[in-house]
């Protein structure tokens, strides 16, 4: 029982090869960057989520592709593409990501889709000690200007 529940758990952690056999050479990583909030959902197509994205910088592609573990002309391995999906995840900023495969002519193409999340924080501090009083305010950004 302990065992089916273990290679269930591993399987479901392999990204899609997409029916192209491990060892297929890489020819092309394609990167899919999308927006913090959908604008095609109607959820969250009205004019706030709208200025969010507007305001958000989308992760910059080359960063995305400076923390992956394969490159083109490599032998495609089901491990290293699942370690650069959890890389990517632990950056804190870009969840969900997956990572796929698929065959195309000479060999397979790396898809890796990433979706960013909002990481602006503002806070404000207010604080009396005697005769003193303090006002404070700060803004910190994880992803300054897409560039983790």
């Amino acid at each position: 029982m302990l065992t089916a529940a273990l290679l269930l758990m591993i399987s479901a952690a392999e990204p899609d090869l997409g029916g192209v056999a491990p060892g297929t050479r890489i020819v092309t990583i394609r990167i899919v960057r999308h927006d913090v909030f959908d604008a095609d959902d109607p959820k969250t197509s009205s004019w706030p989520y709208r200025t969010a994205n507007a305001l958000h910088v989308l992760t910059r592609e080359g960063f995305v592709r400076s923390l992956l573990l394969v490159r083109e002309g490599e032998p495609l391995d089901a491990a290293r593409l699942a370690e650069s999906e959890r890389v990517l995840r632990a950056m804190g900023f870009l969840n969900p990501v997956h990572i796929r495969a698929r065959a195309v002519d000479g060999g397979a193409e790396v898809i890796v889709e990433t979706h960013d999340q909002f990481t602006t924080e503002v806070s404000f501090n207010v604080g009396v000690a005697g005769s003193r009083s303090r006002v404070g305010a700060a803004l910190s950004e994880e992803n300054f200007l897409g560039r983790g």
